[in-house]
């Protein structure tokens, strides 16, 4: 079957420039969980605790497109996702007129917003949902990129924020189920608060890493078992 795993083909054998400031660029130590790419968004670890990590990110650019499904996202097959996956690919890797320079790295992670839907079972079923897919962009263009051409590409800047971070082995298709083990954590609702669905991995990873994110509002405070 074909989940999220698509979603990092085009990130896959891209040439790379590192820069520092933006931190994005080759990974500094074991806890960051690119093993496909060599550059990677690095962050701070503030804590861990059994069930989850706090981890602080630097602001970052991301290349972003939306699209809307009646489907959970996870089950679309390859075919209802081709014309978002071809933008994004498009700006990457150069081959359209929405970029001036070669923008071709290889950069994790990738990931999707997932807001849960509200009302009864059968709005959800009938209601379409949208859905938000992002990539980071490579070190060198987190500050020299070209604006999108194509009006459902865009560029996205995330502040610096601190994350509730849910990492486990596994593709996106257990997003879901990881999702609700790290609300559950936290002792918060999903129906109040969205959460981003992270992938790392290539499609050919025989040991995929995959992540739940939380946003914190401001900077929390770490749990009494922290370490």
């Amino acid at each position: 079957m074909y989940h999220f795993r698509i979603y990092i083909t085009g990130l896959v054998g891209f040439l790379l420039v590192l820069t520092a400031e933006a931190r994005v660029g080759y990974k500094l130590h074991s806890r960051v969980p690119c093993t496909d790419t060599p550059e990677c968004l690095l962050f701070e670890l503030v804590c861990k605790t059994e069930d989850y990590e706090i981890r602080r990110y630097d602001s970052v650019n991301w290349v972003s497109t939306s699209f809307k499904t009646r489907d959970k996202v996870w089950w679309l097959d390859i075919i209802a996702l081709v014309p978002e996956f071809r933008r994004m690919k498009n700006y990457l890797n150069g081959k359209s007129v929405n970029i001036s320079t070669n923008a071709n790295a290889t950069v994790a992670p990738g990931m999707v917003k997932i807001t849960e839907r509200k009302g009864s079972w059968m709005s959800k079923l009938v209601n379409t949902q949208e859905y938000s897919l992002n990539f980071l962009l490579p070190s060198f263009h987190q500050s020299n990129y070209t604006e999108p051409t194509n009006k459902e590409v865009e560029i996205v800047t995330t502040p610096e924020m601190y994350v509730y971070v849910k990492p486990y082995k596994g593709w996106l298709n257990e997003d879901a189920t990881q999702a609700q083990l790290l609300f559950k954590s936290l002792g918060m609702s999903s129906d109040v608060t969205p959460h981003w669905a992270v992938g790392y991995s290539s499609p050919m990873s025989s040991k995929p890493h995959s992540e739940v994110w939380v946003i914190a509002d401001g900077k929390p405070t770490c749990p009494p078992s922290g370490k």
